[in-house]
């Protein structure tokens, strides 16, 4: 477990500071972990979540915080902003960034188009949970849960890809899948609320 220092609330407290517990080791340690893959897959934006999550638990982190202001930097020299792309993507990165982009518009049908254009094999497991999420929200249940698998094979600490498979299974109607689902996502990381 990791504790904090904090101060008493006790009246008559017999020492001025109490610990409190913060996180578990555990889940500290699989949230780093998660992070340094999705950094060693140089997809940035996914390890600054984690790493933004880390610091809430442990603000005076300071290895996460030299990490942060890294991958920042990093994020940021390698990013194709929405702009760049102006609707007409050469690249694959660039589809991936549109694909992402239709993502966080809730335009999956886009979203799924734009992955096409990338390559069958893409390094990063977040392109692969990224078509799934588009799958999913396309009723496409089979192609959900095929493309969650392969993000969770490149990244086996990838949380949000285990329960976005669970919820697949749920709406496929495969309970017994989509409840071990949820209870691995919970072991990955015991106060995930969705799970």
């Amino acid at each position: 477990m990791l504790y904090k220092s904090i101060l008493s609330k006790e009246i008559e407290a017999s020492v001025e500071y109490t610990a409190s517990i913060v996180i578990s080791i555990d889940m500290l340690d699989n949230l780093w972990d998660l992070a340094t893959n999705f950094a060693h897959e140089k997809d940035y934006r996914s390890a600054l979540l984690e790493i933004e999550t880390i610091l809430q638990y442990d603000p005076d982190n300071n290895e996460a915080q030299d990490k942060k202001k890294r991958w920042t930097d990093l994020y940021n020299k390698h990013s194709t902003s929405y702009d760049k792309i102006k609707l007409n993507p050469n690249t694959e990165k660039e589809w991936e960034d549109y694909g992402n982009c239709m993502i966080d518009r809730k335009m999956f049908a886009e979203a799924i188009h734009a992955f096409t254009h990338i390559s069958g094999n893409p390094n990063k497991s977040s392109s692969w949970y990224n078509k799934g999420i588009s799958y999913l929200h396309n009723l496409n249940y089979d192609d959900a849960i095929e493309h969650f698998n392969t993000a969770i094979e490149k990244n086996k600490y990838y949380y949000h890809a285990i329960f976005a498979r669970g919820l697949a299974y749920l709406r496929d109607e495969q309970f017994e899948m989509a409840l071990n689902d949820f209870d691995a996502t919970l072991k990955l990381r015991p106060d995930y609320v969705p799970a």
